[in-house]
């Protein structure tokens, strides 16, 4: 249900560019960092995804996951790279107002330095790193 539903934001996002947009928070992460670790596509795991998906209700997410792997292994790839490359804020423009969104908080110095900051550019960060520290925080 949940991939379900990040399918048709993924669609909805690709029809109506920039009047519908995705801000990721942290069960994107631990659906992604699941996922990075179930094909091993990086060499370190400071972070139990697996087991965080299980304690958040990710059972059904998961379940959702393998069946999406065995019937549609194209709109997966899709969705795991469209997912990656969102970024943890935005500035949104909508009818002359000017939006700041953010999951939890907008931390601007990350903003500032990297308004495109995404998933993908946390995984691939030092766990200690400045910058994903900052990233922890939004």
């Amino acid at each position: 249900m949940i991939v379900q539903l990040l399918i048709d934001i993924m669609n909805l996002s690709k029809q109506y560019p920039g009047k519908i947009v995705y801000v990721p928070g942290n069960h994107d992460e631990f659906l992604l960092g699941y996922i990075r670790s179930k094909y091993q596509m990086d060499s370190y795991y400071p972070y139990d995804y697996t087991t965080n998906l299980f304690r958040n209700g990710g059972e059904e997410t998961i379940n959702d996951l393998k069946r999406l792997e065995r019937t549609d292994p194209k709109t997966l790839q899709e969705l795991i790279s469209w997912l990656g490359k969102q970024p943890l804020q935005r500035t949104h423009r909508y009818n002359g107002k000017e939006y700041v969104l953010g999951h939890a908080i907008f931390n601007q110095k990350l903003y500032n330095i990297n308004p495109n900051y995404s998933l993908e550019d946390y995984f691939k960060e030092n766990q200690y790193s400045e910058l994903r520290r900052m990233a922890k925080d939004v």
